[in-house]
């Protein structure tokens, strides 16, 4: 990644994650990743149903710090893992990155929420809250994570 001053072309800094990943709008068949860099970049993720073997990718062009891409043509009901970044850099990716795409519609398989709002900032209480839940869900995966509201403060911060 060049930054043009003057006349001449200079290298920037590091591209860093500043906010996610996360995921919206998921599908039988597709999903939306979202992340945030510190400096413009192009979108790359990489994904898979085996966490050693991302084998397919998606990249969008676009130069943008705000990072929104859709996963189509995905297998309904099935586990994939996935890491995101730039063409150039791997910026997360691990086994904690994954998703489940939806099952058939009237489906009745278990569905599991996790609906929680004004959960604060970043203090003890709100840690707990999170520890009890993944201590009361164990290896039972959340299918959706609703978010009610009240998740945004007078600073202005996400």
């Amino acid at each position: 990644m060049y930054k043009r001053q003057g006349i001449f072309l200079t290298l920037s800094s590091t591209i860093s994650l500043t906010r996610g990943p996360y995921l919206q709008l998921s599908t039988q068949t597709s999903i939306f990743i979202r992340w945030r860099t510190n400096i413009p970049c192009d979108s790359k993720i990489d994904f898979g149903t085996d966490p050693l073997h991302l084998n397919l990718s998606t990249t969008n062009t676009t130069q943008t710090t705000e990072h929104v891409v859709q996963i189509i043509s995905l297998n309904k009901n099935t586990k994939y893992y996935y890491s995101i970044g730039s063409s150039g850099t791997k910026l997360q990716g691990d086994n904690d990155n994954y998703f489940v795409t939806n099952p058939d519609v009237g489906s009745t398989d278990p569905v599991r929420l996790w609906v929680i709002g004004d959960f604060g900032r970043s203090s003890t209480a709100q840690r707990q809250v999170r520890d009890s839940y993944e201590a009361y869900t164990g290896n039972t995966h959340t299918n959706v994570w609703l978010w009610l509201g009240d998740n945004a403060y007078n600073d202005g911060t996400d």
